[in-house]
């Protein structure tokens, strides 16, 4: 084990393994109690698009990844102002009963 642990990239993967479940750890009940995990959800999908555009054009995969989740964060919010994002989160969090009774009431 401590062969292993004489290595500095193992050392920077437990630091950061370290202070990434501190941070999770806080977030992660603010985030399940206002009811965003499909959006947390929803943006991490997003930054696989983000790099894979990136990587075709040749930029890197980083900045890629993070305009997209930026871009998809401001039209996710631009609706919920709107509130229409509002009903399809509510909705979807809500089960298919909800979608039934969403569509039938708009008809």
């Amino acid at each position: 084990m401590s062969a292993i642990l004489s290595y500095e990239f193992m050392q920077n993967a437990i630091l950061v393994g370290i202070m990434a479940s501190i941070v999770c750890g806080v977030i992660g009940p603010f985030i399940v109690t206002r009811r965003m995990v499909f959006i947390s959800g929803g943006l991490s999908h997003t930054a696989f698009g983000g790099l894979g555009i990136a990587y075709w054009l040749g930029i890197r995969p980083l900045f890629g990844a993070m305009a997209f989740v930026l871009a998809a964060a401001v039209l996710i919010g631009r609706q919920e102002e709107k509130g229409s994002a509002g009903t399809i989160c509510s909705s979807a969090s809500s089960g298919p009963s909800a979608w039934q009774s969403a569509s039938s009431s708009s008809t």
